[in-house]
């Protein structure tokens, strides 16, 4: 009967090759937008609105309510042009809103 051994793999190589695969889900710059959303839309719209995914440029955005994303939609072009902005890229292209639950920030 033959044993075959396993050799781990030291977490900083997995953590290495992570990063450096072009295979992520997402896009790293991409995740940047949840960072900067609170400074980007102030502290009363991000009560009621988070990012929620972005795919293919187009960032869905949760709205807490029906008469949110109803404001929000006037300011969606500002929004999507103050965070490429901050983002220094052309990230987001369109903004989508949609009434869900917002994610609340846990880093507060």
């Amino acid at each position: 009967m033959k044993r075959h051994t396993k050799s781990f793999t030291h977490i900083k190589e997995v953590i290495d090759d992570l990063f450096t695969t072009s295979a992520l889900p997402i896009n790293l710059d991409d995740a940047r937008i949840w960072k900067i959303w609170d400074r980007v839309v102030g502290k009363e719209i991000a009560e009621h609105a988070r990012p929620s995914t972005i795919n293919r440029g187009i960032l869905l955005v949760k709205v807490t309510d029906s008469v949110w994303v109803q404001e929000l939609e006037f300011m969606a072009e500002t929004i999507k042009d103050k965070l490429n902005s901050r983002l220094r890229t052309d990230t987001v292209r369109k903004i989508r809103l949609k009434v869900g639950t917002p994610l609340k920030r846990v880093d507060r």
